[in-house]
């Protein structure tokens, strides 16, 4: 168990629970969900990389989008050694609970809206690691968005959700 500040993180989400439910927060809806599969295919892989654009930015750590879009390719044209040892590394990682070291550093970058050379004029953009990000979009993006839709347990005011667009919300106000 992994120490923050001398407490266990069972005891920190044990008190926040017990906090939690002396509020009496009864609005809350209870439902249980089926489990969401972490695990991640040859197929999952492929399909994600092999529509990104390789001139794509990632993190510094010399693993660059081309590198995994060569690799799709290699897979697709039936050698998948490459894929199979990234999806198995990726895999252990998910499954031990242990982030690889590459993902646990990102770069934050400025760039321009093109609007001038002031600060509010400027975006910042965050890059992971590409295969940090692979796992995040399938993973959070996909599996669990689906998920929560299919249960019903979103709130109704989330409008960025599949199959619903940004003027929902406005034309639900009119």
């Amino acid at each position: 168990m992994k120490y923050f500040k001398g407490h266990t993180m069972n005891s920190i989400l044990t008190h926040s629970y017990h906090r939690w439910s002396k509020h009496g927060y009864k609005n809350y809806k209870k439902t249980h969900t089926q489990d969401i599969d972490i695990n991640i295919s040859i197929e999952d892989f492929i399909t994600f990389f092999k529509c990104r654009k390789e001139k794509t930015s990632s993190a510094f750590s010399g693993r660059h989008l081309g590198h995994y879009k060569s690799i799709t390719i290699a897979a697709q044209l039936g050698e998948t050694t490459f894929a199979e040892t990234l999806v198995h590394v990726i895999n252990s990682s998910i499954a031990s609970q242990t982030p690889l070291h590459r993902w646990q550093h990102s770069a934050q970058v400025m760039i321009e809206k093109g609007k001038g050379n002031f600060i509010e004029h400027l975006r910042i953009i965050q890059l992971f690691e590409a295969d940090l990000n692979f796992v995040l979009h399938l993973i959070w993006g996909n599996r669990m968005i689906r998920n929560a839709q299919r249960e019903q347990v979103l709130n109704d005011s989330q409008y960025s959700l599949p199959g619903q667009t940004c003027q929902s919300a406005i034309w639900n106000k009119v």
